[in-house]
């Protein structure tokens, strides 16, 4: 489900209301259940898995992520970015 348009630090992005997600610790585990797929993300892609509940933009969540954890800027936006792409790619971001 690639789109052509490039995920910025501008870009406004929220998780997929169509998958059905559960907590289990500090991990998440997630169904597709259109595709039958299964997905996990380990404590970090949780913690922004929960920030994606309602639109925010890149930028943003990267901000508050380096408030949280002790990550040099462009680190956290390249691995953000990285992360998010790849969320994209399987259907479970949304780019408003």
């Amino acid at each position: 489900m690639a789109n052509s348009t490039s995920l910025t630090l501008d870009s406004l992005v929220s998780r997929s209301q169509e998958i059905l997600a559960s907590e289990m610790g500090k991990e998440t585990v997630m169904l597709d259940v259109q595709k039958g797929a299964y997905f996990g993300m380990d404590a970090i892609g949780s913690i922004i898995w929960g920030m994606l509940e309602s639109p925010i933009r890149i930028a943003d969540l990267c901000a508050a992520l380096q408030t949280q954890f002790a990550v040099p800027a462009q680190e956290c936006q390249r691995d953000v970015l990285e992360f998010l792409g790849q969320l994209r790619e399987q259907g479970l971001l949304n780019v408003e």
